[in-house]
């Protein structure tokens, strides 16, 4: 038992702290993530409401244009480092940088709409 006062994750119910089950349910105060899951699209279900679908990071990533994102967080330092790099390693640096910023322009394809 909790020792606090909690939310059923099956249907959301507020609950006592000494109660081991939902009051509204029946689902225990502890369950594993699927039982979970499973348990709270059976009751959304049943009870007519939308079913809340987690969303597809993976899919969220690739429509992140990562090549002009690259090529800004490149070029800045790179900039900064030709304007006022004072010794040969932090200007070839600075150099790298830029050019390895233009690679990221010059490879980035637009997603066809």
């Amino acid at each position: 038992m909790t020792p606090y006062a909690w939310s059923c994750l099956a249907c959301e119910a507020t609950n006592a702290a000494s109660a081991a089950r939902c009051g509204r349910c029946g689902w225990p105060a502890r369950a594993t993530r699927l039982q979970i899951e499973a348990t709270r699209a059976a009751y959304r279900q049943r009870a007519g409401l939308p079913l809340v679908v987690a969303p597809d990071t993976t899919a969220l990533a690739r429509q992140v244009p990562w090549l002009p994102i690259a090529a800004v967080v490149l070029l800045l330092p790179g900039w900064l480092l030709l304007a006022v790099g004072t010794g040969g390693s932090a200007i070839a640096f600075g150099g790298l940088l830029v050019a390895l910023a233009a690679l990221c322009v010059s490879s980035y394809r637009a997603p066809p709409r």
